[in-house]
Formats: structure tokens, sequence, C-alpha cells
């Protein structure tokens, strides 16, 4: 999330080469962490349908749904600019969540 808000604000190919590989390395490492953490949390019996309907999600909120609201974005501004941020800044919503179910479980366990 850190790496994917100032890559819209460059104009170097370099600095947004970098920022953008940063995006994908540390992207796709705290992708199976998370994808494990998120499946333990459910009971053993329900697992496999957990697993199924988490990559259902995967696939149709980000997978389908960025493109289509980006080229919706894009066609409303007639700037690709907004388009490709929209689909860099949604990943700051993935930590809004990640922040509000620690900060729900933190208060559960008091």
């Amino acid at each position: 999330v850190l790496c994917s808000i100032p890559i819209t604000f460059f104009d170097d190919v370099f600095a947004t080469t970098a920022f953008l590989w940063c995006l994908l390395f540390f992207g796709g490492s705290v992708l199976p962490g998370a994808t494990g953490v998120m499946i333990s949390a459910v009971p053993a019996t329900y697992r496999p349908t957990a697993s199924s309907f988490s990559v259902i999600c995967f696939n149709m909120l980000g997978y389908f749904l960025s493109p289509v609201l980006s080229g919706f974005l894009m066609s409303i501004t007639g700037s690709f600019l907004w388009g490709y941020r929209l689909v860099l800044f949604s990943g700051s919503l993935s930590m809004i969540f990640v922040y509000a179910a620690y900060y729900i479980s933190k208060n559960q366990l008091d």
C-alpha cells in the first residue's frame, strides 16, 4: 500500500518502475500468509468451502471488477490517469479492513 500511492505522482520511468516492482514484490510476499491466516480462522470442516468462496471473491471483486470500474472512471473523466489511480489506490481499502479487524479482535479479547 505504501508503494502504490506514490506511483501515480511520478513522471519518471525509473521511479515508477521501482515503486511498481516493490508493490508487486511485497504484495506477492504477503498474499500466501494473509490467505493462510484467513483460511485458518474458519473451522476445519468449512475450510474447503471457505477457500473456494475466497477465490470466487478474489476473482469477482478484484480481477473482474477492477478493469470495469477503472474503465468506467476513465470514460467519465477522459483520462487514463484516474483509472490507473483507482486501481492502485484500491489497495488502501485492504489496510482499512485489516486495521478494523485488528481493532475488533483486540476489543473482543479485552
